[in-house]
């Protein structure tokens, strides 16, 4: 198949990083029809159309805030189907693993982990300390256990991580949970190139961001090497 008759990828670029999106939300407009009268000063009236186009940058920034809240609950939503994935696979190897061997899931595991969790390094204590000082707010004296066994429960999580690595391979573990997918709103935004595009790239910027005038060069390379494979929506998106 060629690209022409891939479906349509949409990548969202803000600034440098490259985040998913999700549809506008907008705020509830007065009335869209019509020229209807919202207050009057003086007998001037004041309409519902100008009442639209003052406020029309505060909605756009309305917008924006909802959409993000929306992206990051569609992202932690997804976060949570990922990790309840993989600790029922976990379990299910386990569980078909030990049984295999003939023993309870808490022998196997505790044969499988000896010598391999190790306590975290006073080093590696210091180190975290410093990186989430200001997070755990107390002198290094008193975090130490915290942090320790902090540090050791990711190293068995590690662990565990690598054992049901190898056992997926044993035993042929497949998975097709869906990739996060979020439909970003392109209709009536500046754009170059054609909308049959292989790929979409939706750029959220702003004009006085001098990260985005980095990146700028590399989406001109980007249309330059791909030509008519590639489309760019620009997005304003205000600091």
């Amino acid at each position: 198949m060629s690209k022409r008759n891939n479906p349509v990828v949409k990548a969202v670029l803000f600034s440098f990083f490259l985040i998913p999106w999700t549809c506008f939300l907008w705020a509830q407009k007065p009335a869209e029809q019509g020229s209807g009268i919202v207050a009057t000063f003086n007998g001037t009236p004041i309409t519902e159309a100008e009442l639209r186009r003052a406020a029309a940058s505060d909605l756009d920034n309305l917008g924006l805030q909802a959409q993000r809240m929306s992206v990051s609950l569609a992202q932690a939503e997804h976060k949570i189907y990922e990790a309840n994935l993989t600790r029922i696979l976990q379990d299910k190897l386990f569980e078909a693993e030990s049984s295999k061997q003939g023993m309870s899931k808490e022998a196997f595991l505790e044969k499988e982990l000896q010598g391999k969790v190790r306590d975290p390094l006073p080093a590696e204590i210091a180190a975290f300390y410093e990186q989430n000082k200001a997070r755990l707010n107390k002198p290094l004296e008193q975090a130490t256990a915290q942090i320790q066994q902090y540090l050791k429960t990711e190293n068995r999580n590690r662990a565990l991580g690598d054992l049901a690595a190898r056992l997926k391979v044993e035993y042929a573990v497949s998975t097709s949970l869906p990739p996060l997918r979020l439909k970003v709103q392109t209709e009536g935004s500046p754009a170059r190139g054609p909308e049959g595009a292989a790929v979409t790239l939706v750029e959220f910027s702003d004009f006085q961001c001098p990260y985005c005038l980095q990146l700028n060069k590399t989406l001109e390379e980007v249309l330059a090497k791909y030509g008519s494979d590639v489309r760019l929506v620009y997005r304003q998106l205000p600091l």
